[in-house]
């Protein structure tokens, strides 16, 4: 069983290098438009997280890779204006007129909550309250969900000081990356309430639907099924 194992680890990565000349073949290089998120997806050695070690084995298979980092709301717009090829970590399910768009398997799913100081029931509580969010993410639509006055700020770390401050009754975000912004805050996590999650959303690497990108999305995906 051992050598069988073996044997299905060479011809996995044997697959993922034919599909890479493939892409190379058909266009130069790949260009992914990635999200800054600290302690989980950064161009910073000190906030770079797992998601980093996951964008390393992307380059040893495709070599010519390009990583773009910028904010998300950012990353979007150079998307959207077709400057980049793909976006990570992204989900068609929160871009417009993704039709003409390609997506690889989830690497994982994240759930986004409602942060406070203080203890609450459900979400509904926040009906006609300040929230503040990250700018450019819209948490499965949120705003048509809870009626709320939503803020919107340049990250995780600016949201969590404008509720420390009593400035928003609640923030919301994705767990990790909250996390990531409380340590970097030096702040600890049970400093803050949150219920249950009102967003799951799927980590995954969005593309424009081209051939080159289509055999890029399916090296991502022989990746991605190795990792789970």
């Amino acid at each position: 069983m051992q050598g069988v194992g073996k044997f299905s680890v060479i011809l996995c990565f044997s697959t993922l290098f034919v599909l890479a000349i493939k892409a190379s073949a058909e266009q130069k290089s790949i260009v992914i438009g990635v999200s800054e998120i600290p302690n989980v997806l950064s161009s910073k050695k000190e906030q770079a997280g797992p998601y980093n070690d996951v964008l390393d084995k992307l380059k040893i298979i495709n070599p010519d890779l390009e990583l773009v980092y910028s904010p998300p709301a950012r990353a979007q717009r150079l998307f959207d204006k077709d400057v980049i090829s793909c976006l990570f970590p992204a989900s068609k399910t929160t871009i417009p007129d993704s039709n003409t768009l390609i997506e690889s398997m989830p690497l994982t799913h994240v759930k986004a909550y409602i942060f406070s100081l203080k203890p609450y029931k459900e979400a509904a509580d926040f009906s006609n309250k300040i929230i503040a969010i990250h700018r450019g993410f819209t948490y499965g639509n949120i705003r048509q969900k809870i009626q709320a006055k939503y803020v919107e700020l340049e990250d995780e770390q600016a949201t969590l000081q404008f509720l420390n401050k009593g400035r928003v009754d609640g923030v919301i975000g994705y767990l990790p990356d909250i996390q990531g912004a409380l340590a970097l805050m030096n702040v600890p996590e049970e400093r803050y309430f949150y219920g249950d999650a009102i967003y799951s959303a799927a980590e995954a690497v969005v593309c424009h639907d081209t051939p080159a990108n289509r055999a890029f999305i399916q090296q991502v995906n022989l990746l991605f099924a190795q990792l789970k």
